[in-house]
């Protein structure tokens, strides 16, 4: 018996599988847009739906089902029927976005079954701005469900006489219900059902052993082809196209069309975190504007406007959030490749970024691309060290100085020795002495006598160590001055060495007078920690006069000014004294 389609071919399974598991499917696809994924009940729901699908693969390979609005068909019977049209309507939620066939294979049962139902989950609460389900299923990239689809909205004429352009036909009238494909097995005698139209689809398997088979070269090549076709970055491939149209077509509306598709795609790109895309399309962009002298200025507006938008600060900053989120970070390569071909400098927001992100592996890699980036564009990270948000003059201070950009010196010399905040202060004098010039130290002087014990002491102790001798006649006045019996002992035993280190031998004086109890600024008896301080300052001179100036003192009667002559000059013993 033969319908109109063509003769009747026996089905290759019991039909009432492909009904139970799609019946199962059904069902957990409303789990899904109802429960939590450990909701008991869509747990429930899936490990069923898997059973089915279990079940059917057990004795087939995959099934092939045809979509219309109302039904799936499987060798023209009719499998899963949703009669009322509804969003809810797998048959229809599938149909409507131009899914006209659908294949699941053995091993569809695992994750890409809960794949699959997000995307149907994602197209049934979709807006007319968001993503259809074709978009949805390319971007889940299956390996066990192929599908074929038609443009919904395409005009040209069909092939098949007496179809509506861009549409298929629903239910067959001729095709069999599965109650009546089980009644003819039932009874003995074969169902008619019309016959499928031929796949396009090529199988190896197909051909093996057949006059047709691929000779061994021939193989090679597909399946050099194939592998070459799974690398391809389709991403990348999809923008190349629409650039490509750009150049070629000189239509302004073309034109214009072209690069509204390419920032729709950048943005989609941006939420799905494929961010070596996004910085291939900023590329092409600035090479496009660089080697097409022809274009119209208006076209050469529309692109340039591209890029300055995907250069603003609120998109960066939503590519960060993105990163924020996603599992699997992009490879620094990856993100310097796109931070760096932006026409806006990103170090700023990378830098405050990096300040308040959690995510210790994000920060890390975006301290690493900030760190490139400011290698190719020291003029953006000089500029940011005065930057008014706290967090970012503080990151561009502490990069400046790890870096040793000299350009910094000034504008952290200006910070600095501003009213900014103390941790932005702090971190340009640590800049400074990383730098180390001898711009940069000078910058330090004045900081001996700041009102915040927390810069004096840092830059007191960054002068010692460089014995920057101009600083002598400031710190000659501290330590002759009142101030100095206001300073606590770790802070006036750093000014002393400032100044050991720094006087030479005309210090000597001053400082023999300071240890010496009868006479001068002790005469009343003394105080015994600046007078050991004056000892540690003799051991930092580090001449023989000074050393013999401490020799007069090993024997004092004070205990801690005693120490304090017994440390210096062991400590010249040991180094061998130095000359100043």
């Amino acid at each position: 018996m033969s319908g109109p389609g063509g003769a009747a071919a026996a089905l290759p399974a019991d039909p009432q599988l492909v009904v139970d598991a799609f019946r199962f499917f059904d069902k957990v696809m409303r789990a899904h847009q109802l429960y939590m994924a450990n909701n008991p009940a869509y747990v429930r729901s899936l490990d069923a739906s898997r059973a089915g699908f279990r079940a059917l693969f057990g004795q087939v390979d995959g099934v092939e089902l045809t979509v219309t609005e109302t039904a799936l068909l499987w060798h023209g019977v009719v499998v899963h029927e949703m009669p009322q049209i509804a969003g809810d309507s797998l048959p229809w939620l599938l149909y409507k976005d131009g899914v006209r066939e659908l294949s699941l294979y053995r091993g569809f049962e695992g994750a890409e079954l809960v794949g699959l139902l997000r995307c149907l989950a994602s197209a049934r609460r979709a807006t007319a701005e968001d993503d259809d389900l074709l978009t949805l299923m390319w971007e889940q990239d299956f390996l066990y469900l192929r599908y074929q689809y038609i443009e919904t909205f395409d005009q040209t004429p069909p092939l098949v006489p007496g179809e509506s352009p861009g549409l298929w036909s629903v239910r067959p009238a001729e095709a069999p219900t599965v109650e009546e494909a089980l009644r003819g097995l039932r009874e003995g005698r074969p169902t008619a059902v019309p016959a499928r139209r031929a796949s396009t689809v090529i199988r190896t398997a197909e051909a093996q052993g057949t006059p047709h088979a691929f000779l061994a070269a021939e193989m090679e090549y597909l399946r050099s082809e194939a592998t070459r076709e799974q690398a391809l970055d389709l991403r990348r491939a999809v923008l190349g196209s629409l650039f490509d149209i750009f150049e070629e077509q000189t239509d302004p509306t073309v034109r214009a069309e072209a690069v509204e598709a390419i920032e729709s795609l950048c943005v989609h790109f941006i939420d799905r975190g494929h961010f070596n895309s996004v910085a291939y399309a900023v590329r092409e962009v600035l090479l496009v504007l660089e080697r097409a002298p022809d274009l119209a200025d208006a076209d050469r507006r529309t692109l340039g406007q591209l890029a300055e938008r995907m250069s603003t600060q609120e998109t960066l900053a939503r590519m960060l959030d993105v990163l924020e989120g996603v599992e699997v970070l992009p490879s620094e390569d990856d993100l310097v490749d796109l931070f760096g071909y932006l026409k806006v400098g990103a170090i700023a927001t990378l830098l405050d970024f990096s300040a308040r992100t959690h995510n210790g592996t994000l920060r890390t890699t975006v301290a690493a691309v900030i760190e490139r980036l400011a290698i190719s564009h020291t003029a953006d990270l000089v500029r940011l060290v005065a930057d008014p948000r706290a967090s970012v003059a503080i990151e561009a201070a502490r990069l400046s100085g790890r870096l040793g950009v000299t350009a910094a010196v000034a504008p952290l010399a200006g910070v600095v020795h501003s009213t900014a905040e103390q941790e932005v202060r702090l971190a340009a004098l640590a800049a400074l002495t990383a730098i180390g010039s001898p711009d940069a130290i000078a910058a330090l002087e004045p900081l001996i006598a700041d009102p915040v014990r927390e810069l004096r002491v840092p830059a007191i102790k960054t002068l010692t160590a460089r014995r920057v001798a101009a600083v002598r006649p400031r710190v000659a006045a501290l330590i002759k001055g009142k101030a100095i019996r206001e300073m606590d002992r770790s802070e006036r035993l750093a000014l002393f060495e400032l100044f050991g280190s720094v006087c030479g031998d005309g210090g000597v004086p001053d400082l023999e007078a300071m240890l010496t109890v009868s006479g001068g600024l002790f005469a009343r008896g003394g105080d015994t920690e600046l007078r050991a301080a004056a000892a540690i300052a003799l051991g930092q001179v580090g001449t023989p006069t000074a050393r013999r100036t401490l020799e007069a003192f090993a024997a004092d009667k004070d205990p801690v000014v005693k120490a304090a002559v017994a440390r210096s000059l062991r400590a010249r013993s040991i180094d061998g004294g130095t000359s100043v």
